[in-house]
């Protein structure tokens, strides 16, 4: 099932190549979504989401879920609405976020670092990807 839904982008990560990771917040299903172009692929730098932005997104769940990406969804329209006001924005985030947390703790302690990147690897059964934080330092 196609959903129509208003998102506001929360996180936007580089990863290999010129591939990022978006994440956006649903406000009217009220859930974290990762974003993936129209055939659930990642996305490129050519996209034009940004961290405090909202867009009219029509998108559907990914079919197969593979763990931490849970909350992966195919994108088939976005349209930008504007950018959020700054204290939406911060009330929001806040609102989301773990508070209070050493960068060891999140993603349940599971984050991996190499050459000074965070991932989290599939064995380590994680079921989610998109993590707001307010970290203690």
């Amino acid at each position: 099932m196609v959903i129509e839904s208003d998102v506001v982008i929360l996180s936007k990560t580089r990863m290999s190549g010129s591939n990022v990771c978006v994440g956006g917040y649903d406000t009217s299903k009220h859930r974290m979504i990762r974003l993936l172009d129209s055939h659930a692929k990642s996305l490129n730098a050519n996209y034009p989401y940004e961290v405090g932005q909202a867009y009219r997104i029509n998108y559907q769940t990914r079919y197969i879920i593979s763990p931490p990406h849970t909350e992966d969804v195919a994108v088939y329209n976005y349209q930008f609405i504007d950018w959020c006001n700054i204290d939406y924005f911060n009330q929001l985030t806040l609102s989301l976020s773990l508070k209070n947390v050493n960068l060891s703790d999140l993603f349940d302690g599971n984050l991996n670092w190499e050459n000074d990147s965070g991932y989290i690897s599939e064995e380590k059964n994680v079921n989610y990807s998109v993590q707001i934080a307010t970290l203690n330092n």
